[in-house]
């Protein structure tokens, strides 16, 4: 018999064509996971971070809870940041800030293409090698700053994107 989806079985009879098949095209909807994109955020753990800290927790914890992105902690090193130290305020300063060992760590992820780095910008300026590297692997570095103290200086010609985040309480610079 033919199928009431086939629109061109009456249209085939009527021309006299054969009409012993019947095809009955279906649409098949089949679900399959999305692997959601996982970026690299590195956050700065720095002591002149620390007003702004207790707010990057409520911002990051969401997409480090559905692993959406994938959350370092750097001041000298870097260190993975898991969701349950995070939402514990646990975290691990080596009591300083350098840039470099972002880049470092960036630059051994083979398949990274772009990470997002949040400091205050206080860094310092990043080896020649290492900036050489990013610039060669076209590694995109994007950096957001708080409107408190945004120090654009020593990330200006390494990052893609400089970003400057409200004030937290309507008195940022």
């Amino acid at each position: 018999l033919p199928s009431a989806a086939d629109r061109l079985s009456p249209a085939r009879q009527a021309l006299g064509l054969p009409d012993l098949l019947h095809p009955q095209p279906v649409e098949h909807f089949v679900r399959s996971p999305n692997a959601p994109a996982s970026a690299h955020v590195y956050v700065d753990v720095s002591g002149s971070m620390s007003a702004v800290l207790p707010y990057v927790v409520g911002l990051l914890a969401p997409y480090v809870a559905t692993r959406r992105i994938r959350l370092f902690q750097f001041s000298t090193e870097v260190y993975p940041l898991e969701l349950a130290k995070l939402r514990a305020g646990e975290l691990k300063s080596t009591f300083g800030t350098e840039i470099d060992c972002v880049l470092e760590h960036a630059l051994a992820v083979p398949r990274l293409r772009k990470a997002l780095i949040l400091t205050d910008g206080y860094v310092g300026e990043p080896k020649a090698s290492l900036a050489r590297g990013v610039a060669a692997r076209g590694l995109q570095l994007h950096a957001v700053l708080p409107a408190e103290d945004p120090y654009r200086d020593d990330l200006v010609g390494l990052a893609r994107s400089l970003t400057i985040l409200p004030p937290l309480t309507g008195g940022g610079r």
